[in-house]
């Protein structure tokens, strides 16, 4: 499966930069988000790999991220695997 997700955000880019690239404010800014793990790399760049909880429902679903670009602010890109997607 492929899914495309583009947002319209209204403030100034370098400030949506830098609210991304702060781990933290991912809470803030996706719903049920509880959390990441760094597995490898530097986190958010290219190739790195991490962990990231959510709340759904009642449970909660973890995916793994693999960072395929950052080319912030113009393009993010990446590859989100759960147990239950091919």
């Amino acid at each position: 499966m492929k899914f495309t997700c583009s947002v319209d955000i209204a403030i100034p880019i370098d400030k949506t930069v830098a609210l991304w690239d702060y781990p933290d404010n991912l809470k803030k800014l996706q719903d049920g988000f509880l959390g990441f793990e760094s597995i490898s790399g530097t986190p958010g760049q290219e190739g790195s790999k991490s962990k990231l909880l959510y709340k759904m429902g009642g449970g909660k679903m973890e995916l793994l991220e693999t960072v395929t670009k950052n080319n912030l602010p113009h393009e993010f890109s990446g590859l989100y695997e759960h147990k239950h997607m091919t």
